[in-house]
């Protein structure tokens, strides 16, 4: 992210138009996917209310 950005409350401009675009539609629902080492994404989706669905697990294979 653009440090020049940070704190103008972006991301919960944007999150706030995607939940009320998908409350409009009429759906059950809002998912996302986000990296469980990206901290400050899930504490941001955290504080959205949004709560851990599922955990998918990897392993790269050389």
């Amino acid at each position: 992210m653009d440090q020049n950005a940070r704190g103008q409350k972006i991301g919960d401009q944007l999150y706030q138009f995607a939940l009320n675009y998908a409350k409009e539609i009429g759906c059950h629902n809002l998912t996302l996917s986000v990296w469980n080492d990206n901290e400050g994404a899930l504490r941001f989706y955290q504080r959205q209310g949004m709560k851990p669905q599922e955990t998918t697990m990897e392993m790269i294979i050389d």
